[in-house]
């Protein structure tokens, strides 16, 4: 089960996170790959030269890159372009909208397209009920994160979720 981690500004923009995120690699004898670092439009566009080389670094080493909560902020093609991206992050403003606003609709409609078309996967925010999942699934959304299936939960009551693989649906 791949582990989501979110890049605050201060670390992002620390001239030593590579060098903090290999040895915090090597101290919890992790892979790569198995860690996905999410950056908020935000961070990408502070320091646009620094963000870009952190990110292609943080890719080489084997991580997956996403856009955390696409869509509030800059949403810049070009950088999205430019940027070692994995994954895209739609915004639960946007799915909230499902079934109330045709222009959020549309929206999600629209960063599915993009994203299929550039080859990233997408990743629906704050899903809670059905209507919200159904349209997701209609339109080909990759991924939900939200309430729809678990609330948060203590450590334990997840632990035992896990061994039992509950959480495949």
């Amino acid at each position: 089960m791949p582990i989501s981690v979110n890049l605050s500004v201060s670390q992002f923009v620390n001239n030593k996170i590579v060098k903090y995120v290999k040895e915090g690699l090597e101290y919890a004898r992790l892979s790569a790959k198995d860690i996905e670092f999410e950056v908020t439009e935000n961070i990408m566009m502070q320091e646009r030269k620094h963000s870009l080389e952190i990110l292609q670094e943080l890719k080489k080493m084997g991580f997956k890159i996403s856009i955390d909560d696409f869509g509030v902020e800059y949403s810049s093609l070009k950088y999205i372009k430019m940027m070692p991206i994995d994954k895209i992050k739609i915004d639960k403003s946007f799915v909230d909208g499902i079934g109330n606003c045709k222009k959020d609709e549309a929206i999600i409609k629209s960063i599915l397209s993009l994203a299929k078309n550039l080859e990233l996967s997408v990743v629906a925010e704050g899903i809670e009920i059905d209507s919200q999942m159904n349209f997701l699934k209609e339109n080909m959304c990759n991924h939900i994160q939200g309430y729809y299936y678990f609330r948060p939960m203590p450590a334990k009551e997840l632990e035992i979720l896990i061994e039992n693989k509950e959480w495949i649906h």
